[in-house]
């Protein structure tokens, strides 16, 4: 889908609010609820706002001042006709927002957070791999303050917490989930730079299988998987967009740059 950017009169709208301003480097989150396209920021009040693009209107989905960050994180995941936003305050709380077209209901996810975490979050089965027989549910992930990554698996309403042993994180730092292939996939950037990818096992929902994608990145990278494909990107701590393909039980990573050709 196109858009058109127009010029309109704001003058009536909060959006011509001197007090509505957000940080140069905040995050944003876009998603679509039932065929209408939004957008989510935080601003520097650390109020989270949610922007209809076909309405072209803005609605406050948390009025509350100082509850988070100005900028922080969020997350938007969504499946059929549910659609959530997900973002840790300063307290270190995992509050979601049940969305639709125009209204939001926090509730607490988790607690014992780092403050503004990154969360990774998918809809994706329960029980064998990503797509096994369970029932589908909201996955999370996200590194604690102490530097352990958990994986949270939704099981009939109840998620049940996985610590992913040996390894320690940047506290809050990016996490990505992916669901391929009847896997689910986990991936985050060690202390020591190395990508780490774990892979649950199709036939045992408790296994898991680990393979580093490569090292030399950036602990405080954005991860991606794209859907529905073997291929993810990270930032090298030198600055340079690493772009890997998996081939078989090996990641091969090659420096992305203007004429080079895809993964």
């Amino acid at each position: 889908t196109a858009y058109e950017i127009r010029p309109r009169d704001w003058s009536s709208d909060v959006c011509s609010s001197d007090l509505l301003v957000f940080p140069r480097l905040g995050h944003l989150a876009v998603g679509e609820i039932r065929g209408s396209v939004h957008v989510f920021a935080s601003d520097i009040q650390g109020r989270i706002w949610r922007f209809n693009l076909e309405e072209e209107s803005a609605v406050a989905i948390e009025a509350q001042a100082d509850l988070y960050h100005p900028g922080l994180p969020l997350t938007f995941v969504a499946e059929r006709r549910q659609a959530e936003l997900i973002a840790v305050d300063r307290g270190g709380r995992a509050i979601g927002y049940a969305l639709d077209e125009t209204d939001s209901r926090p509730y607490l996810i988790h607690s014992g957070l780092a403050p503004s975490s990154h969360v990774a979050a998918m809809y994706a089965r329960s029980g064998r791999g990503g797509s096994g027989r369970g029932a589908r549910g909201v996955h999370l992930a996200a590194v604690d303050p102490r530097g352990h990554l958990h994986l949270w698996q939704d099981a009939a309403g109840i998620l049940v917490d996985r610590t992913m042993p040996d390894l320690r994180f940047m506290p809050g730092a990016p996490v990505a989930l992916q669901a391929y292939d009847d896997e689910l996939r986990l991936g985050a950037v060690a202390h020591d730079g190395r990508w780490i990818e774990w892979r649950q096992d199709q036939d045992d929902a408790s296994g898991w299988s680990r393979a580093t994608i490569t090292d030399s990145i950036a602990t405080d990278s954005q991860l991606m998987f794209l859907d529905n494909a073997q291929v993810a990107f990270a930032i090298y701590r030198v600055g340079r967009l690493i772009a890997a393909r998996r081939t078989d039980d090996r990641w091969l990573c090659s420096i992305w740059a203007p004429g080079a050709a895809p993964p």
